[in-house]
């Protein structure tokens, strides 16, 4: 980013955004001086969930906040008891069912309004322990003379184990459940049905793209568990950065979340070497001249401009290694009545003779300097023009 003062850097950062989370940076943008990296801290946000009775007014208790991307649990909040009706659920201003042990994947909170249905039917209550949410038209109320029409949920990244039926150690999945198992003491009762899932193990192949590694080039990990250690890349003249997918870079703590076989691919930054030349050249005639070091900041001035070789990153500028002052340097000897003086800046010339100016904030990489592969040696020589007399 490029910016003449601190309000112009504010006002031009770049717009990120990433569901369920608030941006925010690790360096104070209002005090950015010079080039720099600064990273992005993503904070997950929470949000209020604010509940109605049947004349969709609030009652004792009825704020909830939640998390995003954590299971909604109810705790100790009940539903305003209504003369001759059961409470079936809580359903937001869509009338779609909020049930107990949903993932809170929406980027906001709601207004959940409470359910009723009549007392001659018996209630099903769901607790999909972080499953999606079910249909629209899930089963809620039952009677005797009822044909169930139940169905299993989902979860992403797990297998569904069947529902315990109020707490029981057995499971059954929906098309084995009849009214028989909603009985209690041989009668028809109102009943709890939990899902229960199974982990499902994922591979993660990995592509060290030209790299070489020691270990197993494929790993299993479990949706929703933590990523453990991962292999460490060795590529000559570069320098391992992390492993993508996409975009997406996975590293060691991080929860997995990929719900399916992926491979994972190596990324690198290239790795130059940078030195300074006193030798320049000027006319169409490539004419050399040879120049001397004048000052360079705080660096005494008999150092030695070509002793000195830097070893810099891909994506990184001399002026994160510390140099903020580019060399000063003036021809050794006066040219045709020292008609050549020292440009004010450094430039890279490549193999086809093009020619690339370098400053201390220049980021090194294939789209200033062309033509450049790891491990080259980067060469800057010094900039030399004709400095015309105001009597020509």
């Amino acid at each position: 980013l490029t910016a003449d003062s601190a309000k112009q850097i504010i006002d031009n950062q770049p717009q990120f955004k990433k569901k369920g989370y608030s941006l925010s940076w690790d360096t104070e943008l209002a005090t950015i001086t010079s080039s720099c990296e600064i990273n992005a801290i993503w904070t997950i946000k929470n949000y209020n969930l604010t509940f109605k009775d049947k004349n969709g007014q609030d009652f004792n208790n009825n704020l909830l906040n939640v998390t995003y991307n954590d299971k909604l649990d109810f705790g100790s909040l009940q539903a305003p008891q209504v003369v001759g009706e059961k409470f079936v659920c809580w359903q937001d201003e869509s009338g779609n069912a909020i049930d107990k042990g949903i993932v809170w994947d929406i980027d906001g909170g709601a207004v959940l309004s409470a359910l009723y249905t009549s007392q001659n039917n018996h209630v099903i209550t769901y607790d999909l322990d972080g499953g999606n949410r079910l249909s629209a038209g899930a089963m809620r109320v039952f009677n005797q003379n009822s044909t169930l029409a139940l169905s299993n949920p989902t979860r992403r990244g797990y297998s569904f184990g069947g529902w315990q039926i109020n707490d029981g150690s057995e499971t059954f999945f929906a098309s084995d459940i009849t009214l028989e198992h909603l009985k209690k003491n041989g009668n028809l009762t109102d009943v709890t049905l939990k899902a229960t899932w199974n982990k499902v193990p994922y591979i993660a192949t990995f592509d060290a793209d030209g790299g070489q590694f020691i270990g197993q080039s494929q790993l299993e990990f479990f949706f929703g568990s933590e990523v453990g250690e991962l292999p460490v890349p060795q590529k000559e003249n570069n320098e391992f950065i992390g492993w993508f997918y996409g975009e997406t870079q996975i590293k060691q703590g991080d929860v997995w979340e990929q719900a399916e076989n992926i491979t994972l691919v190596a990324r690198y930054k290239a790795i130059y070497k940078v030195k300074f030349s006193l030798t320049g050249v000027v006319g169409l005639d490539k004419t050399p001249i040879v120049c001397k070091l004048m000052k360079w900041g705080d660096v005494p001035i008999s150092q030695t401009l070509e002793n000195v070789e830097l070893l810099i990153l891909e994506g990184q500028s001399l002026l994160s290694l510390g140099i903020s002052v580019m060399p000063v340097v003036e021809p050794i000897e006066e040219y045709l009545i020292d008609e050549y003086k020292f440009g004010n800046y450094w430039k890279f010339v490549d193999s086809d003779n093009n020619g690339y100016k370098v400053l201390a904030n220049t980021i090194f990489n294939s789209q200033n300097l062309p033509n450049v592969s790891a491990g080259d040696t980067i060469v800057l020589v010094p900039h030399v023009k004709l400095a015309w007399s105001p009597n020509y």
